[in-house]
């Protein structure tokens, strides 16, 4: 059985912005029963681990987090979730699990030439473009085999490279599922039952992101790439156009009804209510 804590890792001295509030106080109101741990940079480099000390020299700390995440939940057992992650509604069904994680999946990207037939990576050391398995929620008994395997991963590794660079090459949903790999997993959007009682489930439980909410999603990922500049510069490129169009929608379907709205959604909370309107 999976305990009810849940792991939040938060290692900058800021307070925390009105986004990251909205989605915590989701976590308080649906999930008034778990307890919420809080890890702090200082509980973070007491674990030792260089990667994680490095990161946080440099304020890189989602890359620290990728690493304190499987820490957590390997030691104490129980829910990790990134402070963007909004709950919709309680997932008890999946504490009963030894150890479950959720697909990330965009179908909008192709991954064909990169699987074969059956779902089986075909180039073993790279990514598969649209699929691997979701690091923002996920959840497990303690002393899992798996998250050893992916913390002991990162233990071999140095986030400082010896030009001075970041090595950001590490990407926690890609390192995940090419672990898993060993364990059977299959680069589809679908239940997955591995060896030692991992459960992949499919992305249809955790919205990889506010556009791609349902109303089956237990969970929402608000943020997706938050830690990556490049990613954020070319998504604020494309990201307008689906919003205007969504806007433009919400619009028409407000006049409709007969209610007055007119400003471009902003916050968390915004763009979820304009999406699960629509």
């Amino acid at each position: 059985m999976i305990p009810k804590i849940i792991h939040l890792c938060w290692f900058s001295e800021d307070k925390y912005p009105e986004d990251i509030r909205f989605c915590l106080d989701s976590w308080k109101k649906v999930l008034p029963d778990f307890q919420i741990k809080l890890w702090t940079k200082e509980m973070a480099l007491a674990t030792g681990i260089d990667f994680v000390r490095e990161a946080i020299s440099v304020k890189k700390w989602a890359f620290a987090a990728d690493v304190i995440r499987l820490y957590a939940v390997y030691h104490d057992g129980g829910v990790y979730m990134d402070s963007d992650i909004y709950i919709q509604k309680r997932f008890d069904e999946f504490l009963e699990k030894r150890c479950a994680f959720f697909q990330e999946y965009y179908p909008i990207m192709d991954p064909t030439g990169h699987i074969d037939e059956n779902g089986y990576n075909t180039h073993k050391t790279e990514a598969v473009p649209g699929m691997g398995i979701q690091a923002a929620l996920f959840m497990s008994e303690p002393n899992n085999a798996y998250i050893k395997e992916l913390i002991d991963e990162y233990e071999t590794k140095h986030f400082i490279l010896e030009d001075g660079s970041y090595n950001m090459s590490l990407l926690a949903p890609t390192v995940y599922a090419l672990k898993a790999e060993k364990y059977g997993y299959r680069y589809l959007n679908v239940e997955q039952h591995l060896i030692d009682d991992l459960v992949v489930y499919p992305s249809n439980y955790v919205g990889s992101g506010i556009l791609l909410r349902t109303e089956d999603n237990f969970a929402v990922h608000c943020i997706c790439h938050s830690w990556d500049d490049e990613y954020l510069k070319q998504k604020a490129k494309k990201e307008p156009f689906l919003i205007r169009i969504k806007v433009s929608m919400y619009n028409l379907y407000c006049k409709l009804i007969g209610k007055s709205y007119h400003k471009e959604p902003k916050t968390f909370k915004e763009r979820l209510e304009m999406v699960s309107s629509m």
